[in-house]
């Protein structure tokens, strides 16, 4: 499940800066190779996608150009539950080393941050958005993965929304 935090901290929560509080992101591409990262984060983003590659799942290199994690998570969504599971798992300590702000979290903090999560996914269905459980992506990361690619992340209407539900969400966890 760690791993799944870790991938679901770079899709809506927190910020690739090292903080530590629970924040919920109004929009679904802020870590991952983005501006604002160091170099040795952003390498550490490159290993970790060269690992799973090496697991036999195709994924480019994250890059700073928006929406680079959006295709990732539409290509991991292409693959066996049980192959993105499988490698995931084999490249923990270089996904660890890539979202290191997520790694960090107590596991105080990482319940908060899965609350809110959890928060956040609801407010955005309750209008409209097809928006995943999180508690799904450990058990079908392939899903999870496949429905966080096919969001309208560049619409203003989704940022409107994306926004209120992120307040919605830091509200509930007191965040």
């Amino acid at each position: 499940m760690l791993l799944a935090a870790l991938c679901l901290a770079s899709v809506a929560c927190g910020s690739s800066s090292g903080s530590k509080t629970s924040s919920v992101s109004t929009s679904t591409a802020p870590a991952a190779g983005t501006t604002g990262v160091s170099d040795a984060v952003q390498a550490a983003r490159v290993k970790a996608a060269s690992c799973v590659r090496a697991q036999g799942i195709d994924i480019p290199d994250p890059s700073p150009r928006s929406g680079s994690i959006r295709a990732i998570y539409r290509i991991l969504g292409s693959y066996p539950d049980a192959k993105v599971q499988s490698a995931l798992k084999a490249c923990a300590g270089q996904i660890r080393q890539a979202f290191p702000a997520a790694a960090a979290l107590s596991p105080a903090q990482q319940a908060q941050r899965s609350r809110a999560l959890v928060v956040f996914s609801q407010c955005m269905r309750a209008r409209g958005i097809d928006y995943p459980d999180p508690g799904t992506a450990g058990s079908d990361p392939a899903g999870f993965y496949r429905a966080l690619g096919s969001l309208p992340t560049n619409t203003p209407a989704y940022r409107t929304l994306a926004t209120a539900c992120r307040a919605r969400a830091l509200q509930v966890v007191g965040g």
